[in-house]
Order: structure tokens, then sequence, then C-alpha cells
């Protein structure tokens, strides 16, 4: 008796499994090493190809802060203020053309996976976030006023970096769900300098805040 309703159980706990809803904690993203090492938060990679140079860095709530107050003037960061902030990660990109030609990419297109490339979400535009910030930015006051400039800090649709010259902003994605194997992707599938095109893509593992925290304090302990 007890074999035949062991497909039985099987099957229903397969069942549960599969309408399991996504793991929705709020989480960091910590760069790694070649070797999968996490460094910690607020590190930037930066990767150099001829005629462009980029640095990426995925920014904890505290970075997002320091650099809206250093770059655009900002002093109370929108995004903590509101209640759902946490549903947003920011990465700060920041592009250089160091060739006599300019750079060019188009911001909208990267975006970040899941490393099983089944789930992504893509920068949000200035339309998308206009959206979702509507009743911040239309609000009376100086809250409104900041949420304007905050908007004014992302990098929206095509970006050409003239020769020799920087762009950096920020861009922000709709959290993915808490992945199986712990891995973000952030690809940026198209970087053009003069004739020569290249594909970029940045692992980040996930970290809970806690945990982030800890190993940070930790890197800082050993030096």
């Amino acid at each position: 008796m007890r074999a035949r309703w062991l497909p039985i159980a099987l099957a229903a706990a397969l069942a549960a499994c599969a309408t399991r809803p996504p793991d929705m904690r709020p989480y960091l993203l910590l760069p790694v090493t070649a070797d999968g090492v996490p460094l910690a938060a607020d590190t930037p990679v930066r990767i150099e190809h001829p005629g462009v140079r980029l640095e990426i860095e995925a920014l904890t709530p505290r970075g997002r802060e320091l650099w809206l107050r250093e770059r655009a003037g900002i002093e109370q960061d929108p995004l903590a203020a509101r209640a759902d902030g946490e549903r947003f990660l920011t990465v700060r990109l920041s592009v250089e053309a160091t060739a006599d030609v300019p750079v060019h990419f188009e911001s909208q297109s990267i975006r970040l996976w899941q490393t099983d490339r089944t789930i992504s979400t893509a920068a949000l535009d200035y339309t998308r976030a206009y959206e979702l910030l509507r009743r911040d930015i239309e609000g009376p006051g100086p809250a409104a006023e900041q949420m304007r400039r905050f908007m004014r800090g992302l990098l929206d649709g095509a970006v050409d970096v003239p020769a020799g010259g920087r762009r950096e902003g920020l861009l922000v994605f709709p959290r993915l769900p808490v992945p199986k194997d712990g891995m973000i992707l952030l690809e940026i599938p198209f970087l053009q300098s003069g004739s020569r095109t290249y594909k970029v893509r940045v692992p980040f593992t996930v970290s809970f805040p806690g945990a982030a925290s800890a190993a940070s304090g930790r890197e800082n302990d050993d030096r």
C-alpha cells in the first residue's frame, strides 16, 4: 500500500515546488574575482578594451546615497525614502572613450540575468522610471525636486561618448528574484568604439545585507 502511494506523494511534492512563489528577499550584488571569490560591497569592476574603458559598480543603498550627493547634489536618496525602494538594484556605469573615435552603447539593452538565462530585467528608461516614480516627481516641495535630479542621473536610451570623453550615470533595475545558484550576470550586449564592437558580461554574487556588512568588515580588518 505504501509503495502505491509513493508516486502520488512525489508528484504532490513536485507540484508544490513548481508553484512555490519566487524568493523576493532584498539583497545586494557583490562583484567576484575570476576565481569566484566575492569582493566587498561598492567595489568597482574595471574593464578595458582597445578604445574604451569601463567602470561598473553595483551600489549599495549607502553607495547610491554618496553618489547622488556628490554628483547630483541630492541630500536624501529618493529611492531610500520610498517604502518600496528595496525593489530596485542600482549600478553605476562609467564609459570612457580612450581612442580618437567615439564610443556608442544603448543603455536600455543592458540587462541583469539569472545565470541560467531564464529570467532577466532591463534598466529603466525615463518613461518607465517616470511611471514608477510619478507620484514623487509630480508632488510638491523639495522631495519632488530631489526626484527630478535623480532622474537626470539615469543613463537613458542611446549614449554617445565623444573621443577622449567620459560619461557616467546610473542604471536602475527592478530586482530579480533570488537565483538558485546565488549568481546574477550584468550584460552589455553591444558596445562600439569605431569599427570595433564588444560584448561585456560581469558576474555578481547575491549577498543579503547583514552578510555583506560582515564580509566588508572582515576585509577592512584584514587591511
